[in-house]
């Protein structure tokens, strides 16, 4: 610690005017969004929104299972906002995000916890809608998934946009399944399945 009182007068009161102005312009920062309690959805995109002043560049952090996982780093911190896709998270009911000065780690916010609301998807990847097949056609059914942990997706078709569904069938994740058109038929929009994580029997809705 500097022993001000050897200082001369003057410098000794021109060091405390400088240790009091910086002290008034530190930097500041408040985390506006995720504030706390709010439920994201795994892999949507979400706007971390902040205000600060002096604060050139920030670096963002999510916490989960007792860990600090990257968010992005030196962000211009005038923008306000980032973009964050929210990945798949284990501790689904105990996350945070902190934001902090690039330049000083000890100027930060941080949201309180909040939850990430986890779903298997699938996405039908073969048909957009639209399509007309005939008689004797056969056609390949693809398919995509996401966090889907069972082999095999049991596959359903409507000829009435919806209003009844058979079974036609099965197939393992991500490859084609035959489908002989017993009648002329139009295709509707297919129908994508957002799923519990949980869900032990995934179903493809055609």
């Amino acid at each position: 610690m500097k022993k001000f009182y050897n200082l001369p007068k003057p410098i000794f009161i021109l060091t405390l005017l400088v240790l009091c102005f910086s002290k008034i312009n530190a930097g500041t920062i408040d985390l506006t969004y995720p504030a706390g309690g709010e439920i994201l959805k795994a892999s949507q995109a979400n706007a971390i929104t902040w205000t600060s002043s002096e604060i050139a560049f920030v670096n963002i952090e999510y916490f989960e299972n007792g860990t600090w996982y990257p968010i992005g780093k030196n962000i211009d911190a005038t923008s306000g906002t980032f973009n964050w896709t929210v990945p798949y998270i284990v501790s689904d009911n105990d996350v945070k995000v902190r934001i902090t000065d690039a330049g000083d780690a000890a100027t930060f916010d941080e949201s309180g916890t909040f939850s990430v609301e986890i779903y298997n998807q699938i996405k039908i990847t073969s048909q957009a809608g639209g399509e007309t097949y005939t008689d004797q056609d056969v056609i390949n059914i693809t398919w995509t998934t996401e966090y889907i942990s069972s082999t095999t997706l049991i596959i359903y078709f409507s000829q009435d946009n919806g209003a009844n569904w058979v079974g036609i069938g099965s197939g393992n994740s991500g490859t084609l399944y035959g489908l002989g058109i017993i009648s002329p038929i139009i295709f509707m929009a297919p129908m994508q399945r957002h799923l519990p994580l949980l869900h032990q029997h995934p179903v493809l809705f055609l």
